[in-house]
């Protein structure tokens, strides 16, 4: 079984991710196996679809991490905390009951890089 899964909204996100699991010693942690997956239908599909991309996952890894950006979620009516929580439950009932963490970026992630 692999540490950590994690689902993100396209290619930009990816890579950004990768570097940073890959940094293990600046961040002071063990080294951690894992894949990140871009969702096809980018944030909104994260949004509808979290759950159901990772259900198949839920027996092959410890943990899942999903990032999606407030802006292009096409849930910009709703405050960032609230999207956070509505794909989490909904993961957690596809088998990852206190394993998964939603990440909100506000900006979009590519500000942040």
């Amino acid at each position: 079984m692999k540490d950590l899964v994690a689902l993100v909204p396209d290619k930009n996100v990816k890579f950004g991710i990768e570097g940073l699991f890959s940094r293990f010693k600046s961040l002071s942690i063990k080294p951690i196996s894992y894949d990140v997956f871009v969702h096809p239908q980018h944030d909104p599909g994260i949004f509808h679809g979290a759950a159901d991309f990772l259900r198949a996952y839920s027996n092959e890894y410890s943990y899942s991490l999903v990032f999606l950006d407030y802006e292009g979620s096409g849930q910009e009516t709703i405050p960032p905390d609230e999207i956070a929580k509505k794909i989490k439950v909904k993961i957690e009932r596809s088998g990852w009951l206190n394993r998964v963490e939603i990440i909100v970026f506000i900006p979009e992630f590519e500000v942040w890089m």
